[in-house]
């Protein structure tokens, strides 16, 4: 299984929303905690609230551009 570290979404790499596994989101209140590609090829990007909770916040379909950066320390 690769796991994925971070994602670019949008055409432009420069400009693009950039999405970091751990990365603290909505003024800390929430960390990146997985980015997962599912069964019907679309990327979710699942976060973790103060409380441990975790759960689905963003689900790009397969047909916006999205660059895909895999984690490499194996």
């Amino acid at each position: 299984m690769l796991l994925i570290r971070k994602i670019s979404i949008g055409p432009d790499l420069l400009n693009a929303m950039h999405f970091s596994v751990g990365q603290k989101i909505m003024n800390g209140v929430y960390t990146v905690d997985n980015i997962i590609v599912s069964d019907d090829e679309s990327i979710q990007v699942w976060l973790q609230n103060k409380e441990q909770e975790v759960f689905l916040w963003k689900k790009i379909n397969r047909y916006t551009p999205t660059t895909i950066e895999y984690n490499i320390d194996y």
